[in-house]
């Protein structure tokens, strides 16, 4: 279940993919900052890690889209507020 900060990866026609659980380490505070902001520690991993790799232009905003489960258009929309340029 999605938490109120990550409302904006909700759309009505797209369906978040199938998911793979990984371990993952994290320091203690991170975790502890995470959840102090609301955030769920898997879904708060995955978005920083699609971001980065759309940042880098290593995917485009479609696939990172598709992997967040949400509309390439929210997504974009999302990258944009966070600074992140639109790439091509």
């Amino acid at each position: 279940m999605l938490t109120k900060s990550e409302n904006w990866l909700l759309s009505d026609d797209v369906h978040p993919p199938t998911m793979t659980t990984i371990p993952l380490s994290v320091p203690e505070d991170f975790a502890a900052f995470l959840r102090a902001r609301e955030r769920s520690l898997p879904a708060a991993v995955v978005e920083l890690m699609v971001l980065e790799l759309y940042r880098q232009v290593v995917v485009s905003g479609g696939k990172a889209a598709e992997w967040l489960g949400t509309s390439r258009q929210g997504f974009i929309q999302h990258a944009t507020r966070l600074g992140i340029p639109a790439s091509m």
